[in-house]
């Protein structure tokens, strides 16, 4: 959690920076700012994945705990694998939702 803290203040200040450079040295093209503005939100989408691939993989280690399974079975990969398939089909879904709501804007 640290480091996902730090991580963030880190990009927060780097970003400040860019743009002030930009600003000061006159290069404020309407394109360039739309593009620096896209880079902060594929980030936010970024991290939306993760998150969501982490927290169904979490579900799916919770799951296998209530189930008991023989040493050699291959059941526990299938469904951690089941679990992060659906972490990531709930991202793609979330973010195609969103950039056709952008689109129609």
């Amino acid at each position: 959690m640290i480091f996902f803290t730090i991580g963030y203040i880190f990009g927060a200040i780097l970003n400040y920076r860019l743009k002030s450079k930009l600003i000061n040295r006159g290069l404020t093209d309407i394109d360039l700012l739309k593009a620096l503005s896209q880079v902060s939100v594929d980030s936010k989408f970024k991290s939306l994945k993760w998150a969501l691939v982490l927290a169904f993989a979490g579900a799916g280690l919770l799951v296998l705990e209530c189930f008991s399974f023989t040493l050699n079975s291959t059941a526990p990969y299938g469904i951690i694998a089941l679990f992060i398939a659906a972490g990531l089909f709930t991202y793609y879904m979330i973010t195609g939702r969103n950039k056709s709501s952008q689109e129609a804007d």
